[in-house]
Order: C-alpha cells, then sequence, then structure tokens
C-alpha cells in the first residue's frame, strides 16, 4: 500500500488538530474547571481553608455556613494562634483574581458569629501578583465581651472570609484563627 502524499498531509493535519484540541483542553481543565487553590500562612505555619464556589463556570452553588462546618470538628486548640500585628499571607496557585475582598468575624465555639455587626474589611491589594499579605488589627468588637476566657492569649475565635472574582466567577475561601480580644483602654490611647 503507498501513500500518496496528500494522505500524508491528512494525516499529519489530523495529528497536530488532535494535539491541540488535547492540550486546550488539558489547559481549559486546569484554569476553569474549578476555584484556584490557596496557600494560606503565618509565622511558617499553614492555616488549613475551605472553598464555596458561589457562581462558576455559569452554575450558582447553594449557600452554606462555612465557618460552622470547619468549627464542627475543629478542636479549638488546635486552631493557629496569631497575635494582633503579625502578618497572614494568601497566594493563589494560578489565575490571580481580578478583585478580592476579605472580611473578618468574630466567631463562638460552633462557628456562628458572636456579634451581628458588620464584618471589619480588610484592604486587599495585589497589584497583579499571585499573592497578598495583611496583618492582624484588634477586632473592636471583641472587647465587648464578658467571657474573661476571651482576654486570655489566644482566646478569640477570627474567621476570614476572603471573596475571589475573576469574570462571572466568584467563591468564597474561608479560614479560622484564634487571636487576641481587643482592650479597650489600649483602643482609646
Amino acid at each position: 500500500m503507498s501513500f500518496k502524499p496528500t494522505h500524508i498531509i491528512i494525516i499529519i493535519a489530523v495529528a497536530i488538530g488532535a494535539a491541540a484540541a488535547a492540550w486546550f483542553s488539558s489547559q481549559k481543565i486546569l484554569t476553569l474547571s474549578g476555584p484556584p487553590p490557596i496557600a494560606v500562612i503565618s509565622g511558617g505555619n499553614t492555616i488549613e481553608w475551605e472553598v464555596l464556589p458561589v457562581e462558576w463556570r455559569g452554575k450558582t452553588h447553594p449557600k452554606e455556613d462555612v465557618f460552622k462546618k470547619i468549627m464542627s470538628g475543629a478542636d479549638i486548640e488546635s486552631l493557629p494562634y496569631i497575635k494582633d500585628g503579625n502578618s497572614v499571607t494568601v497566594s493563589f496557585k494560578r489565575k490571580p483574581p481580578q478583585s478580592v475582598w476579605l472580611y473578618e468575624y468574630v466567631l463562638g465555639k460552633n462557628g456562628a458569629e458572636l456579634y451581628r455587626v458588620e464584618p471589619e474589611e480588610y484592604f486587599v491589594n495585589l497589584d497583579g501578583g499571585l499573592s497578598f499579605s495583611f496583618e492582624l488589627k484588634p477586632n473592636l468588637t471583641t472587647a465587648l465581651s464578658s467571657n474573661h476566657a476571651s482576654y486570655l492569649p489566644g482566646g478569640v475565635i477570627k474567621g476570614y472570609r476572603l471573596v475571589y472574582s475573576l469574570g462571572s466567577d466568584v467563591c468564597e475561601y474561608y479560614f479560622i484563627v484564634r487571636g487576641d480580644a481587643a482592650w479597650l483602654a489600649d483602643q482609646l490611647e
């Protein structure tokens, strides 16, 4: 059996087309199949996180209380303790977001919000990069606690919700740490 030059050209074109389709397909899976993984680190310690795709690839996902889900099986003492003034770095493993918002909540042992107030909002500036850092600051609502244990080092449970947006895709990342209560006298100086 002999091949004509046109047969060889067709075979090569089909092979190149199949290889290109496989490559583009793999790129689509790597970049669009789900929210990008992140790393959350403070003082060399990795902080566990959960992700909730809110609106991803045209599909709307039901809201759930992720803080309660995280705390349902958590040992409070095993949560990382980060003192006010220390930094936390969040790194995106791929696809930097177009916009990011970071909110802090004061939580109870079951993951429910302790105070029904607007969460503390942290300014996030990525400058086109894949990571950002923020410094934990005193949360004034923690100074309202009547529980003396809240004023011990690491006595406050702080939950963070990071909202990631890229085009029409939106997801939320959640992580929880132990922090310190604000002393009202320190805040008035």
